[in-house]
Parts: C-alpha cells; sequence; structure tokens
C-alpha cells in the first residue's frame, strides 16, 4: 500500500513538474516582441524609453499619434492606453512601466468617466496571462480575479480556453500579421461614422437619463489611483498633463450628471497640483462626424488631427521643461 501511495505522489509530482514546464515554456513564447501588439513585451522587459508617454484606455490608444506628436515635438512617444481599462487596473500597465523602464519627462493622461471608473474583472484576460508571475500582476488580479489563486497553483490552469487565442498569437509571431499604421502602442481605427450604432445608441441616451442614479462612489478608486500616479509624477519630476480627448459633442447630453462630476473633480485635482488640464469636448474636431467612428472614439483621420493640436499644445506649454 505505501509503495503505491509512493507511485502516485511521485507520478502527481512528474506530471505537475512536467504542466509548469509547459507553462513557462508557452509564456515565453507568448511574451514575443515580434507582433503588432508588443507593449506588455516592452513594458515588461525594460524596452521603453521615450520623452513623453500617454496613458489612458482605448480612446488613448486611439487619439494619440506617436508618430505626429514626435514629429511636432521632437520627443520620442509611446502610446500606453490600453481598450476596456480604468485606473485600477491600468495599474498593472503603469507600475510595470515604472518599475522597469526609463521614467518619461511628461506623462499625458487621457482622461473620461470611463478611465476614472472601476472594474471588478480582467478586460480580454488572454492578454495578461504570460505575465501571471509578475508582482505587478498579481498585485491587482488578487483583488479583481476570482481564479487568481487557482491559478497561481495549477500549472496551465490559467490558459484553459485559450486555445484559439494562444494558436493565434502563435501565428502572429510567425509573421502573419498586419501592422499597418500600428507604432509604438497606437491604434489608430481607420474606419468611417456609424450612423446605425448612433442611432441605437440615440435611445439609450434617452432611457439612461430618465433614471437618475447614485453614481459618485464609482469613481473614488479612480480619483485615489489618478492621486497616486500624479503624487509618483511629483516625486519622481515628471511634469503631468490631464487631457479630456475629443468625443462627439452630442454625448455630452449622455449621464451629463456624471460628466460634469468627473470634469469638475479632475478640474480640482489640476488645480490643487499645479498641472495642465485640457478639455477638448467643445473643441471643432467633436462637432464632425467625419473624425469618428463611434460616439466616443476618433477614426485615424480625427485622431491624427488631434495628434497635430496636442504636439502643438505640448510644444507651448511642456517642451521647456522636457531636458535631456
Amino acid at each position: 500500500m505505501r509503495d503505491f501511495l509512493v507511485k502516485i505522489v511521485v507520478g502527481f509530482l512528474l506530471f505537475y513538474s512536467v504542466l509548469f514546464i509547459i507553462q513557462l515554456v508557452l509564456d515565453r513564447v507568448l511574451d514575443n516582441e515580434s507582433v503588432c501588439d508588443n507593449t506588455w513585451n516592452k513594458v515588461f522587459n525594460g524596452k521603453i524609453k521615450s520623452d513623453i508617454v500617454i496613458l489612458g484606455n482605448s480612446r488613448a490608444e486611439a487619439h494619440y499619434s506617436p508618430i505626429i506628436i514626435e514629429n511636432k515635438t521632437k520627443h520620442s512617444v509611446y502610446n500606453l492606453g490600453l481598450s476596456g481599462t480604468p485606473l485600477n487596473i491600468l495599474k498593472i500597465r503603469w507600475q510595470a512601466y515604472v518599475n522597469r523602464n526609463k521614467l518619461p519627462k511628461l506623462l499625458v493622461i487621457d482622461i473620461d468617466k470611463s478611465v476614472l471608473g472601476t472594474s471588478k474583472n480582467l478586460f480580454e484576460k488572454f492578454q495578461y496571462l504570460p505575465y501571471s508571475n509578475k508582482h505587478e500582476y498579481q498585485e491587482v488580479a488578487k483583488e479583481v480575479d476570482k481564479d487568481f489563486y487557482h491559478e497561481k497553483l495549477i500549472p496551465m490552469y490559467k490558459y484553459r480556453g485559450y486555445e484559439m487565442q494562444i494558436i493565434k498569437k502563435i501565428k502572429l509571431i510567425a509573421g502573419e500579421s498586419n501592422c499597418k499604421n500600428s507604432y509604438n502602442g497606437y491604434k489608430p481605427q481607420d474606419k468611417p461614422w456609424d450612423e446605425n450604432n448612433w442611432n441605437i445608441f440615440r435611445k439609450r441616451i434617452l432611457a439612461d437619463n430618465a433614471v437618475e442614479k447614485a453614481y459618485s462612489i464609482a469613481y473614488f478608486k479612480g480619483i485615489d489611483e489618478l492621486n497616486e500616479i500624479i503624487h509618483f509624477c511629483k516625486l519622481n519630476k515628471i511634469e503631468v498633463c490631464l487631457v479630456w480627448s475629443p468625443q462627439y459633442y452630442e454625448m455630452d447630453n449622455y449621464k451629463k450628471e456624471q460628466r460634469k462630476f468627473v470634469d469638475s473633480i479632475v478640474s480640482e485635482i489640476a488645480i490643487k497640483n499645479n498641472i495642465y488640464y485640457v478639455n477638448f469636448l467643445r473643441d471643432s474636431l467633436s462637432f464632425d462626424k467625419t473624425n469618428f467612428y463611434d460616439k466616443s472614439h476618433l477614426n485615424l483621420k480625427g485622431s491624427m488631427a488631434f495628434s497635430e493640436k496636442m504636439g502643438d499644445y505640448i510644444m507651448k506649454y511642456f517642451l521647456l521643461n522636457v531636458n535631456h
């Protein structure tokens, strides 16, 4: 009986070890720079050395062209925007970036209601899996991911159900990717305004605005995270610019009180910390549908025009303070 139990234990340990080795290999394979969407690889491997860094959600990701801003300012730019991700989850990317890379001279934070909200899950979780052993990931994931401890203890468990994503990523690594217009984290959307989508959303505006909801508590975590980032930047002599980038002007009427609340809080934070806050909601870009592909996101045409304006703004207010 004892020999039988020993064989079971040895077999289990052997099986566990094999799974663990496979996971290590897969982590290494998926952590690869040879794809368009390689920002996680660059962040965790200390490869970003830019003077100007953009932080935010999908609006940051699609709105700020590093090439255009670089041409305007003559300083290197990296876009750390991450789709579907508010600041309480963006903390993974920000902390990994500041812990492992050269610090920037200027941080531009794209602000809106969503980025200051709080997420209780990891959007598109597959992107994080090769880095699940990193402490920046674990600090955040343990608070929002119900499977965190299972995935930490059981090798390969984290990759369950992601077979197609793994195959797709390996194909991209093998050279089947299309990197058109993508550069330093920037992901432009070269597509026109979707009028049908907008008409559907207009009905939602009326329905949601008809019901007044308590909302301020939803932003407490995001506000804390924003204050922490600003505090870190002050300690490390990094200038900060808060930006509410353009959205289609009729969106001003959607959850108007929440928008006003967030705008007022951000204004107070900017004044308190003596940093710039620029709001583009009433900018001319916001009144032209041809600059957008949906209600909140600039398309390629709009993002190029906006990036020109941001380059000019940085030149006017920040360039003299970006020293080498």
